[in-house]
């Protein structure tokens, strides 16, 4: 077998088939920061392994040869869940809304991205409908009995520009009415804020995530939502899985906005959907938490790698720095030391963006 490791790269999460049709993979990780621990969310994968605490890949490959959180014989609990377990369903407001440009609401980065990029795909206008069968798929949630969904909210849709200002009546109508279904119905909502579908207003004026301007705007948006619909939601998810946003969305060109080749510009998306989490969080902290009582935190995702030979020490290394780069690059901001990992500072000094003292402190 060849030195080095085994494992693919970070998947899609969205593959379009044709119209109406999709395949959508997860492979999540939320790191939650001071989430009650009794409280497991279904939704997301924990591996404490790779969740920020640098080295801890290498440790389970060098001292644990034979294990592996993906060993299909270790994936199940014989035991009973705790009583207050979550069980529930997640989405995406582009995955399942559909009426892309129905009742005010603007073009996203992805409405674009599918009506420019991929020729096979004829309308996001219906998919599966969710802002026009709402009731169905509530029903749906109470046949299956969740006790919480997962939801993101379109930016565009509250303001087709992206700008803070009068909020679209028909979009703030909608969320209110879902949020009220959900809390007669006794399911607790999971609201994400970002999952991918900026306005294309913002991308086409400022650069969408390259140019710093859209932390302000993503945090004026963030605090509209907290004031709206904070009295309902306990529980925020400000952005999801940033990784992919970067690399696909500015590296490879595999997502909106479809950008690729320019290594800078990833690192300066990557930079800024970190000081943007940030700065909802400090937010969100200061004046929603003491009156709300909510919580909120960030979707990591990552990939799993292990090494082909689990004795060799440089073969552990290879993985141990191919995790620090897809999970690291965030995790170590938010809920490591502040700043980026030092194994991706030396090898990307000159396109990794700095933080300065005072936001190492605040991450």
């Amino acid at each position: 077998m060849k030195p080095g490791c085994a494992a693919g790269s970070p998947g899609n999460e969205w593959i379009f088939f044709g119209t109406n049709e999709r395949n959508i993979r997860y492979r999540k990780t939320m790191s939650n920061v001071g989430m009650q621990t009794s409280v497991i969310l279904s939704a997301f994968i924990f591996l404490r392994a790779v969740i920020g605490f640098s080295g801890d890949g290498r440790a389970i490959w060098s001292k644990k040869p034979n294990y592996s959180p993906i060993n299909e014989s270790q994936l199940f609990l014989y035991d009973t869940f705790p009583k207050n377990f979550f069980w529930g369903v997640g989405t995406g407001a582009f995955q399942v809304e559909g009426n892309w440009k129905t009742d005010g609401k603007g073009p996203s980065i992805w409405d674009h991205f599918i009506h420019t990029r991929l020729k096979n795909v004829n309308s996001t206008n219906s998919f599966s409908d969710s802002y026009v069968f709402l009731e169905k798929d509530l029903s749906a949630l109470d046949f299956i009995g969740v006790s919480f969904y997962q939801f993101s909210i379109s930016w565009p849709r509250l303001f087709p520009d992206g700008i803070v200002a009068a909020a679209n009546a028909k979009g703030l109508q909608y969320y209110n009415t879902l949020l009220d279904a959900l809390v007669l119905r006794n399911i607790e909502p999971i609201v994400t804020l970002y999952h991918w579908d900026l306005p294309l207003a913002l991308q086409e004026k400022y650069g969408g995530w390259k140019n710093e301007t859209i932390i302000d705007i993503f945090n004026d948006y963030a605090t509209y939502c907290f004031q709206m619909f904070g009295d309902r939601v306990k529980y925020w998810i400000t952005i999801h899985n940033p990784y992919l946003v970067a690399w696909h969305g500015y590296g490879t060109g595999m997502h909106a906005p479809g950008e690729k080749g320019n290594l800078a510009a990833i690192y300066a998306v990557g930079h800024n959907l970190i000081k943007a989490h940030s700065k909802v969080w400090h937010n969100y902290n200061r004046n929603f938490r003491p009156h709300q009582k909510g919580w909120l935190s960030i979707t990591l995702g990552s990939h799993w790698i292990e090494p082909n030979r689990s004795e060799n020490m440089m073969d552990i290394l290879k993985c141990q720095q191919s995790m620090v780069s897809v999970l690291g690059w965030f995790a170590n901001p938010i809920h490591g030391d502040g700043d980026y990992p030092e194994v991706m500072k030396k090898r990307l000094l000159s396109v990794l963006p700095l933080f300065s003292e005072a936001e190492k402190n605040e991450q």
